[in-house]
């Protein structure tokens, strides 16, 4: 079940499934999904189950179908380490989907040269502007960036506490006065917590769904 948020008068739908897709410009946004990391920390002794990485691109799929976007834009972080058989997973999903457009905002663990995205079928850029947001990888407190700020890189989660000393991180959407954060997309990624200010806005995700933290 979706929520739907307005934000500079943009309606940006944002999905239990982490990723938010934006209305008026037809675009699924989404960061993080660190392909590959399950592979890498199997190769590193470090065993993960498979159905862990799998799920990533099991998702992306879910979404695309659910919302039918004309663009696609990744904030960064789209492979986390060497090329493995998810790679091949992504360019077979992106060849089935002919008529979107995909975007890559290049994060820190996009490690290949660029031309590498762009033979595989990427638009690709340092960040991207689409008035009235700037999409970028990495937050920047205090720029000169022109419009608000959507990005990725931090994994943004809240911890929700329990009448009974429960202690839930909630991975969740994080909008400030002037950038907001995405969840992070990859199944198997980590989670730093953000502290809550008076005007922020902050949805957590749970049980499927995406709830408002008052």
């Amino acid at each position: 079940m979706t929520h739907v948020f307005k934000l500079h008068a943009q309606r940006l739908h944002l999905h239990p499934l982490r990723t938010i897709f934006w209305e008026e410009k037809k675009a699924l946004l989404l960061a993080d999904l660190h392909l590959g990391k399950v592979d890498y920390f199997a190769a590193n002794g470090i065993p993960i189950p498979p159905a862990a990485g799998l799920a990533t691109l099991e998702n992306l799929s879910t979404v695309i179908d659910y919302f039918s976007p004309e663009r696609v834009i990744i904030l960064g972080d789209l492979f986390h380490s060497d090329l493995n058989s998810d790679w091949d997973r992504l360019t077979h999903l992106m060849a089935s989907s002919p008529n979107i457009d995909w975007n890559l905002v290049l994060g820190n663990h996009d490690v290949f040269h660029s031309s590498f995205y762009r033979q595989s079928g990427f638009i690709v850029s340092d960040s991207l502007q689409l008035k009235p947001f700037t999409l970028m990888h990495h937050p920047i407190e205090g720029s000169d960036i022109t419009g608000y700020q959507l990005a990725g890189h931090v994994h943004p989660c809240v911890i929700m506490k329990g009448p009974a000393k429960q202690r839930l991180r909630l991975a969740c959407y994080y909008f400030g006065e002037h950038q907001g954060i995405l969840p992070a997309f990859g199944v198997f990624t980590g989670k730093h917590e953000i502290v809550k200010k008076t005007n922020d806005r902050i949805f957590v995700i749970a049980n499927e769904k995406v709830i408002p933290v008052i």
